[in-house]
């Protein structure tokens, strides 16, 4: 398997982030991955607003071919607002609720064009785990409210599902 220099600068990058860490544990800036059920990873950014309040910004986007379907990607933009309700800091363990806000475009084959787009808006609560003094894992689970309507035609797919989130921070401060 080649490695290429992206994922060199930032195995680089985290490792230094590990090594020069002080003894304080990092919480006001972190990018990260999450993970969803529906194997959607996105890319995040998560701001420190207040002493535990926290905003933050996701993309993420999922492109396959299948050999018997139009469908071919998926793409989401969205944010997030945090508020710590328990901060266990003896262990590092901090228990949070929020809100979330995606908006959604679904592409089809031949055509790199959106023929369908819509929303996602929920409520969650989770648990974040410190493994380092700039690394933490993250579970959070919630009902969520989708919808998503056909570009041209008068279809349209709606309801309430329970969504289960996996995130890994890298707090940079």
């Amino acid at each position: 398997m080649r490695l290429s220099y992206k994922s060199f600068l930032i195995i680089c990058f985290i490792s230094t982030c590990v090594l020069f860490a002080d003894e304080n544990i990092r919480n006001k800036f972190a990018l990260g991955l999450s993970f969803e059920e529906t194997s959607l990873p996105s890319f995040r950014t998560k701001f420190k607003i207040y002493n535990s309040i926290f905003l933050e910004v996701r993309l993420g986007s999922v492109f396959e071919e299948k050999q018997y379907s139009n469908y071919s990607g998926l793409e989401l933009i969205g944010i997030r607002g945090y508020f710590y309700i328990l901060n266990l800091k003896t262990k590092y363990l901090f228990v949070y609720t929020g809100a979330e806000f995606d908006n959604v475009r679904i592409f089809q084959k031949m055509t790199n064009d959106a023929f369908g787009s819509g929303y996602v808006f929920g409520s969650f609560l989770g648990i974040e785990k410190y493994i380092s003094i700039g690394t933490s894992f993250s579970f959070d689970f919630g009902p969520y409210y989708t919808y998503l309507k056909h570009k041209y035609f008068d279809v349209k797919e709606e309801g309430i599902d329970f969504v289960f989130n996996i995130l890994i921070n890298f707090y940079i401060f």
